[in-house]
């Protein structure tokens, strides 16, 4: 752990992946909804953080209690890059990925459909 939470290791983890679509814009929700469906359907648990009662930044400071180990954050600005931004908890580095290759990133083997 550190001082914002929990860092579960990969083999422990209740879940491999916190999934949080930032916007409430139709393409946002479609993307991340195929995104986690994808994930499921390749035995990544995902929680997918789609709470409206929540401000971004109470979001994030979740995921990090939570300690999950990869963030996957969905948004318009990383939508105009055809991007997701990604975030693994034990760093501090956040990098963009292409949606189309965010199955070898998490290295895993699933097509990305639009």
């Amino acid at each position: 752990n550190d001082d914002k939470g929990l860092i579960w290791p990969k083999s422990v983890a209740p879940f491999n992946v916190h999934l949080i679509g930032l916007e409430s814009g139709e393409k946002i929700k479609r993307v991340t909804k195929k995104i986690y469906q994808d994930l499921q359907q390749v035995g990544i648990e995902v929680l997918y953080d789609d709470r409206k009662d929540k401000s971004v930044g109470e979001r994030f400071a979740d995921a990090d209690l939570i300690g999950i180990p990869t963030r996957i954050v969905i948004s318009e600005r990383t939508l105009k890059q055809n991007c997701v931004e990604i975030k693994k908890r034990s760093e501090k580095k956040v990098s963009l990925v292409k949606i189309n290759r965010l199955p070898q990133f998490l290295n895993v083997k699933f097509k990305m459909k639009k």
